[in-house]
């Protein structure tokens, strides 16, 4: 599955199974595939296996359980669910106040040049 696209494998397999999950592909409280099936689905090593899950479990999106797998998280907070989110909208709100103050000073300039 995973191709040489310039970001990590690990990367790669975590946004297919983020993708899997917030499809509904995989439902809440369902069990992932073992480490082994994801390796052989994927054909990385088990390794890279262990760092996507790890950085859905960061996310909030899995669970684990030593001795019985992973699965996927039955509550998630948006915030939990996507920590980047709130980054995320912090910077748009960032670029919404440049580009208001852009817009004034490009209506100061019109102004400017109209008279």
């Amino acid at each position: 599955m995973t191709r040489w696209s310039g970001h990590p494998a690990y990367k790669q397999v975590a946004e297919e199974l983020r993708g899997r999950i917030v499809d509904g592909r995989i439902a809440a409280g369902a069990r992932l595939p073992s480490l082994p099936e994801l390796v052989a689905e994927y054909g990385v090593s088990i390794t890279v296996i262990r760092m996507a899950l790890a950085e859905l479990r960061h996310a909030g999106l899995v669970v684990t359980h030593q001795g019985k797998g992973s699965f996927v998280a039955t509550s998630m907070e948006p915030a939990a669910a996507a920590p980047e989110l709130s980054a995320i909208r912090a910077e748009l709100e960032a670029l919404r106040g440049q580009v208001g103050k852009l817009a004034e000073k490009v209506a100061q300039l019109e102004v400017r040049g109209s008279g």
